[in-house]
């Protein structure tokens, strides 16, 4: 079985829920190919652009680990507590974007240098 095939089956099977409300395209890149799906947002996500995926943290430690001022967490997954505001708030958060596992933390601004 593929790579991107085995990542398809294991993000439908426990990861993908349908949209409930305000919602946003992820992708999961693999192999070189691209996998969109649609997924609702965390809830307790702070507004504004940079947002996690409900029910798509799998406790990874990265947001933590380079923003912990940005992140919030509990047994149940991430969120984004407050959105960055400075110029070392914005780095550390693109340093998150970049190097997150799943792709679960989105941003839905215009500002190229968070397009990862």
């Amino acid at each position: 079985m593929a790579v991107a095939d085995l990542l398809r089956r294991l993000f439908e099977r426990f990861i993908h829920r349908p949209p409930q409300s305000a919602t946003q395209t992820l992708a999961l890149e693999s192999a070189g190919e691209k996998l969109d799906h649609s997924l609702p947002l965390e809830r307790r996500n702070a507004p504004g652009e940079f947002a996690v995926a409900a029910e798509c943290c799998t406790l990874c430690g990265v947001p933590w680990h380079f923003a912990p001022d940005l992140f919030d967490h509990d047994d149940g997954g991430c969120w984004v507590k407050r959105q960055p505001e400075t110029p070392d708030e914005k780095a550390r958060m693109r340093e998150v974007l970049q190097t997150q596992e799943l792709g679960c933390i989105s941003y839905s601004g215009s500002d190229p240098q968070f397009k990862v």
